[in-house]
């Protein structure tokens, strides 16, 4: 038990004892007047001080006390002779057809009420834990540009190469992304395809062959320049590209494609790692657009600086066709 859980334990204990020592007063002195049992309850409910004050806690004897004098009075209030001939008044009215019909009025409208309240603040911290996830997952860990190694767009410009500058252990990423996934719901939502690593982020998963990590602003110039074009009917092989308010968060490959909600691509998810699932069924949300090339691979050309083309993996993604 935290320190919190305890103070908070020891509060309502200690509240709750003075009034059962206030019911056990009433028992006894059930014969003398109110004000006297008023009186001795009032002593009992003060006696509630007695065990946070132990723990040298003044703000918690204080909430004790406070809560076992407001039962008291609550108590007191409610069987006192103008509250009781309120409250006689109030169910006659309620016995009568217009009173019910308020009443069952007024619960609907409150439930109603309670019911809005209750799904917006549940939406609200639904898109709270989606924005930390998807900061968590393209969280860029510190990098270096890659010496020896060049890439270009199929124009020529110039494409930056990254590469992490430590490593992260396998297993902590592991541990890292079990929590994540778990913490949101992901984990029945799709096939996984490659394990957790920093290698590379989606980006440079597509693009690189997974050798590397490259920047969105990149992704735009290779989209511009490797004849990338917008299409409404998806096929195997085309691109994924993800943005959020207009600016690229995310790359992925299609894998099949029938009607959009049913379109299977494949991605590694920031230094997660690669999985299969619907093209809706992210974390990077819906604002989608399929591209498609007639370059045999995403894949971008790399070279090393003596002007070598080096052989890239086709990181086991298809050809378009």
């Amino acid at each position: 038990m935290n320190e919190q859980s305890f103070y908070a334990m020891i509060v309502l204990f200690s509240a709750g004892m003075a009034l059962v020592l206030a019911g056990v007063v009433d028992f006894l002195l059930a014969k003398r007047s109110r004000f006297v049992r008023f009186s001795a309850d009032g002593l009992c409910c003060l006696s509630s001080a007695a065990l946070p004050a132990a723990f040298a806690t003044p703000s918690l004897t204080l909430v004790s006390v406070g809560l076992s004098l407001g039962g008291l009075l609550v108590l007191f209030g409610i069987t006192s002779g103008a509250i009781s001939t309120v409250v006689a008044c109030a169910m006659r009215w309620v016995r009568r057809p217009v009173g019910q019909g308020s009443v069952l009025a007024t619960l609907g409208l409150g439930l109603m009420v309670v019911s809005f309240v209750a799904f917006s603040r549940e939406e609200e911290r639904t898109l709270d834990q989606d924005m930390l996830f998807l900061e968590e997952v393209t969280s860029t860990p510190p990098v270096h540009i890659v010496d020896g190694q060049q890439a270009t767009t199929d124009r020529g410009r110039p494409i930056a190469l990254a590469a992490v500058d430590a490593p992260h252990e396998k297993a902590e990423l592991v541990a890292r992304e079990r929590k994540l996934l778990g913490t949101m719901g992901y984990s029945e939502r799709f096939i996984r395809t490659g394990p957790a690593n920093d290698v590379c982020n989606c980006h440079g998963w597509v693009f690189t062959g997974g050798r590397y990590w490259l920047s969105p602003d990149d992704v735009g110039h290779i989209l511009e320049d490797n004849g990338y074009a917008r299409v409404s009917s998806p096929r195997a092989g085309d691109v994924v590209i993800y943005r959020q308010n207009g600016a690229i968060i995310h790359s992925a490959i299609v894998r099949t494609a029938e009607s959009t909600p049913n379109v299977l691509v494949e991605s590694k998810w920031g230094w997660m790692g690669s999985f299969l699932h619907r093209v809706g069924d992210s974390c990077y949300g819906q604002d989608f657009t399929f591209y498609r090339t007639s370059r045999p691979s995403p894949v971008v050309s790399i070279q090393p600086l003596d002007g070598k083309e080096t052989a890239v993996s086709a990181n086991s993604q298809p050809t378009n066709r």
